[in-house]
């Protein structure tokens, strides 16, 4: 959603989980064909909205196609197969586990608050 000076609604945007833009709206409710406030969309990326593609800085990624148009040149994971990398994880955004990244960080967050908290309990 996005807002003008005074607070009001200026254009209301619906993504699908590929950051496809499902619906826009301006602050009337009327429905839009594009994004017309501004060409970022959910993630702050480029929207190119002529060519249907998402510009995210270091590669191009195809909401339709749910996928990189170029391979990743930096490979994160040694341990998963090579085989299993070269098709998978070169293309798809978040090796194609979107959810597993989120809860994988909120564990993390969860761990150090954890981590903090016993520490308060063993020094009092």
């Amino acid at each position: 959603m996005l807002t003008d000076e005074n607070g009001n609604i200026a254009e209301r945007r619906h993504f699908d989980p590929w950051g496809h833009p499902i619906k826009i709206e301006d602050g009337a409710g009327n429905t839009l064909d594009k994004l017309t406030l501004l060409d970022r969309g959910f993630t702050g990326h480029e929207h190119l909205q002529t060519v249907g593609l998402i510009h995210m800085n270091a590669r191009l990624y195809d909401p339709v196609l749910h996928r990189f148009l170029q391979p990743d040149n930096y490979v994160q994971d040694l341990i998963q197969p090579y085989i299993l990398r070269l098709i998978f994880s070169l293309f798809f955004y978040v090796c194609c586990f979107k959810l597993l990244n989120v809860i994988k960080a909120l564990l993390e967050r969860l761990s150090i608050i954890g981590d903090f908290v016993l520490s308060l309990i063993i020094s009092s």
